[in-house]
């Protein structure tokens, strides 16, 4: 055998055993991200929403807080739901984008976050990061959790896209029409901020 020869045959046998290699062909498990909860899917209207949760109420006003004062912006709440996976029953905000569903915030309350994540680890495989708050990102949608805090949300990413351009521009118009030239008190991030990480 000579050298040519010799060298194309551990060139072949190199590139079938890294095809025949499972290790070599498995590539990272793209992330599944929820498009909603449960029935209620990113973008539907508060009508549809409301009638696959008749017990959806109205979220308390927080008229001290900018960012919650946005006409563009609905808040429903759905208290102690139970979520399969979890013990204990949760408390759910539904935040609607002009009459979007942009985000779904779950305060997993006295469930052990530990758990939380498990859960969600089981139904939508890795995560997209690798962190104490772990995330799941998709080309449409996204899951944020905020272990600290003990509440998760799933969001539209168009519809943040949105609201962040309009919320912003309304707190630097709040910002330019005070006297002194403060920044006005905005109450912090709230959970399901867009394209943040709330507080």
């Amino acid at each position: 055998m000579n050298r040519r020869t010799a060298v194309a045959l551990i060139l072949s046998l190199a590139v079938t055993v890294t095809v025949a290699d499972p290790t070599q062909a498995r590539q990272t498990p793209t992330p599944v991200v929820p498009d909603g909860f449960g029935a209620a899917k990113l973008g539907m209207s508060a009508a549809q929403v409301r009638a696959l949760y008749p017990a959806l109420a109205p979220a308390p006003a927080l008229k001290n807080v900018p960012y919650f004062n946005n006409p563009k912006l609905t808040r429903y709440v759905l208290m102690q739901h139970a979520v399969d996976g979890l013990k204990e029953p949760v408390d759910i905000e539904f935040r609607f984008w002009d009459d979007h569903l942009w985000s779904v915030i779950v305060y997993t309350g006295n469930n052990p976050f530990d758990a939380v994540l498990a859960q969600l680890a089981s139904r939508y495989g890795p995560s997209s990061t690798h962190t104490g708050a772990p995330s799941w990102v998709g080309p449409r949608s996204s899951l944020v959790t905020t272990p600290a805090q003990k509440w998760y949300s799933v969001n539209d990413l168009v519809l943040s896209r949105e609201a962040q351009h309009d919320l912003t521009e309304r707190l630097r118009q709040q910002h330019r029409a005070l006297p002194d030239g403060t920044a006005p008190r905005t109450g912090g991030a709230a959970p399901g901020a867009p394209s943040t990480t709330p507080e």
